[in-house]
């Protein structure tokens, strides 16, 4: 104060003395997400091994990084046969803090990818019919049970017209066939458990074709195994990851320990009575109504789901089924499918927090669209029941969300009680 010379505390640290301590320097770095995301872009190219995490501190901050986004990340394997495993952590979810710190604009990465919902059950429908047909041929006595020795001749076989190299760890099929097998002797799995292991085997290889995904979690297990599995693919692909912020605060958004061990896995649809729904137990004390008497279904992606179930259980509303998709992209259409079938007699509804001109909307009402329809070409649709998949949500807007926290609850309120309507 007397010589106006610097001084820096940190650097008087050292009590034998300044000279025996090094300098302490502050420098701020430019504030460039763009330099950022294409460094760990570059990384990731070169390291396959390495799991390659970029995260915004907020979603929207992204968009300063779109130049690397649209020209690297979604088409560099199109354009340069380049494959990375990149994970992009961005923030999303309307939790009432403005237009800024709400939206990673999920509807921008979904229209990145490059499934055709017109495409998607031709495909699926000759895989599926392949899977049977192989059932009942190994299955020669007829008793409607597998070994997993022949299941490992399924996976390893020439099932689907090209050879398959890659069939994943047999440790982790015996566990999941232990873990998920109804059948009455050990080491045998059941039609029901087949086909659950065939499908999650046939989503992780038909993935490969797509440019990238794009997923919005709900529980912490599916947010393990959705970054264990960028790893664990035979393949590298970009993951675009909404991270909801409100969720590591929320209590029920737990899972137990069992949802982590050897034979668990990702979990692309979550209904209310699967096994890796964490607010099954809650469900279950509503005392639901039979699958063909539920008048209504929510489908949706991320946060919404928890203020659904709680809106739900406040009102009783045990004719109402909660569907959530945790991988948005590429889209799932076996599980969606399934999950959907179940419930012959229901209106189904998308229900989504962002303005309906955003989100996951444009998006996946082709494809509910198509489920429905293809299910009543099936007669798997009830006749008092609508065909057409609805919306509900904020209205159109050009801003993602509104600066007053007050319109904010207000607009949640609304879309919630016309959920339940």
């Amino acid at each position: 104060q007397t010589t106006a010379a610097k001084y820096v505390p940190l650097e008087h640290l050292s009590t034998d003395g300044y000279k025996e301590q090094a300098n302490f320097d502050v420098c701020n770095s430019s504030l460039s997400e763009e330099a950022a995301l294409g460094f760990e872009y570059g990384y990731s190219l070169e390291n396959e091994n390495a799991l390659v995490i970029w995260e915004a501190q907020f979603g929207d901050f992204a968009n300063n990084a779109q130049v690397c986004i649209d020209n690297f990340i979604a088409g560099g394997e199109d354009k340069w046969k380049c494959q990375s495993g990149l994970v992009l952590l961005l923030p999303h979810g309307y939790e009432g803090q403005g237009p800024e710190h709400s939206s990673a604009r999920l509807e921008r990465y979904l229209q990145l990818v490059n499934d055709d919902p017109d495409d998607v059950f031709s495909g699926h429908s000759k895989n599926s019919e392949s899977m049977m047909k192989m059932f009942k041929k190994l299955d020669r006595d007829g008793d409607g049970y597998l070994s997993l020795e022949e299941i490992y001749t399924i996976l390893s076989g020439d099932i689907f017209g090209e050879n398959i190299d890659h069939i994943g760890d047999v440790a982790e099929l015996q566990a999941v066939s232990m873990r998920y097998s109804s059948a009455e002797k050990d080491g045998m799995i059941f039609y029901s458990d087949y086909i659950s292991i065939m499908l999650q085997w046939l989503a992780r290889n038909e993935e490969a074709k797509y440019n990238m995904s794009v997923c919005n979690v709900t529980t912490p297990a599916n947010y393990f195994h959705v970054l264990r599995r960028q790893i664990h693919r035979p393949y590298a692909k970009p993951l675009v990851l909404m991270s909801p912020k409100y969720l590591l605060h929320h209590s029920p958004a737990v899972s137990s320990s069992e949802d982590f061990e050897l034979g668990s896995h990702f979990h692309r649809v979550i209904d209310d009575k699967s096994k890796a729904n964490n607010l099954r137990e809650s469900y279950l004390k509503l005392n639901p109504v039979p699958y063909d008497q539920v008048r209504k279904v929510l489908v949706c992606s991320g946060k919404i789901a928890y203020s659904l179930h709680h809106t739900r259980r406040s009102k009783k509303a045990n004719d109402v089924a909660i569907i959530r998709l945790e991988q948005i992209a590429p889209f799932p259409t076996a599980e969606a499918m399934d999950a959907i079938s179940k419930y012959p007699n229901a209106n189904i509804v998308w229900v989504q927090e962002e303005p309906k001109n955003m989100g996951g909307w444009g998006y996946v009402q082709t494809r509910l669209g198509n489920i429905v329809e293809r299910l009543r070409q099936r007669g798997l649709r009830g006749k008092e029941c609508s065909n057409m998949v609805k919306y509900v949500g904020r209205h159109s807007s050009a801003a993602t969300a509104t600066g007053s926290f007050r319109e904010h609850s207000n607009q949640l309120a609304a879309l919630l009680k016309k959920a339940f309507e």
